[in-house]
């Protein structure tokens, strides 16, 4: 039976139906350094997801308050807003279909009660956060460019390392083969290949 395999059904717009795994990968949007993996059983949707890697890039000391988060169109719900800001202390840009009405979201990114009543959210950095995320959205047509390193980035992944269809049935099998492609770029990375372009350009060589 599936439910008694480590694998589980899925779906994606590429691929359609299948069973398998979902990787998660958080990566440095300058360098395209990989920072943090998730390996999930056939395919959670990525809004329910945008806690547990902040939880996992925090764990690994790399998140810091303040910083930019940068997520895909399936990240974007309300509530990850709310978590990004509250939670973890960070600008949460999350990407769309189209760009977000500013006023729209300035209406719905409302916290709940709790927020006026517990001591902790007295803090001023929860409105700073929530002001510089509405000073951003305005130029959200801006990191269409951070985008487009990371989304070459996976490409290279899923293309070139042979990543989209891995032919592995356990998880342990397939943790080895995410985690040692993962590790591959990230040596490519750190001998100098710091710009996508030059990424990319290795594909012959594979």
């Amino acid at each position: 039976m599936l439910l008694e395999k480590d694998y589980g059904r899925g779906y994606s717009t590429g691929i359609k139906h299948f069973a398998g795994f979902q990787m998660t990968l958080a990566i440095e949007h300058e360098t395209c350094k990989p920072l943090a993996i998730l390996i999930h059983r056939g395919s959670p949707h990525d809004s329910k997801i945008f806690d547990e890697i902040l939880h996992e890039l925090k764990r690994r000391r790399i998140l810091k308050r303040g910083q930019l988060i940068l997520c895909d169109r399936g990240f974007q719900i309300l509530e990850n807003y709310l978590i990004g800001i509250n939670k973890y202390q960070i600008i949460p840009l999350l990407f769309s279909k189209k760009k977000p009405s500013l006023i729209t979201l300035i209406e719905r990114i409302q916290n709940p009660i709790e927020y006026f009543t517990e001591e902790k959210y007295q803090n001023p950095i929860y409105n700073h956060l929530k002001q510089k995320l509405f000073n951003l959205l305005p130029k959200w047509e801006d990191y269409r460019r951070k985008r487009w390193k990371i989304e070459e980035t996976f490409k290279f992944l899923k293309e070139e390392l042979k990543m989209k269809n891995i032919h592995a049935y356990t998880k342990r099998s397939v943790y080895k083969h995410v985690y040692l492609n993962v590790l591959l770029i990230g040596i490519i990375i750190s001998k100098g290949y710091k710009k996508i372009e030059e990424i990319s350009k290795l594909a012959e060589f594979t």
